[in-house]
């Protein structure tokens, strides 16, 4: 993979990178130097925080919200690079 998801965070609102720093404890300076290695740990970071924080009955805290927001971004991204992103399925998935 190339720098794909370290393309797709210079995309990343203000709020999820607030996220971001808040979470793992960084600056916006460490963030930006962070390289696709780093970002793919991250990504796996977020999946975790994103299936740790539904509870039982399918809410969604707001850590997990914004956690679910960048692994959307994150993985659209991915899906797009790796040319398996179908935009009629992910309308599908939408109306579910």
């Amino acid at each position: 993979m190339s720098d794909v998801i370290k393309n797709a965070a210079k995309r990343m609102t203000m709020e999820q990178l607030n996220f971001i720093m808040s979470e793992f404890g960084v600056t916006k300076d460490e963030i930006s130097s962070w390289n696709e290695e780093k970002w793919e740990e991250v990504y796996d970071a977020l999946c975790d925080i994103e299936l740790a924080e539904i509870t039982p009955d399918g809410e969604e805290s707001p850590r997990c919200k914004l956690a679910t927001e960048l692994v959307t971004l994150f993985g659209n991204e991915i899906a797009v690079d790796e040319d398996v992103y179908d935009e009629d399925e992910f309308e599908n998935d939408l109306k579910d």
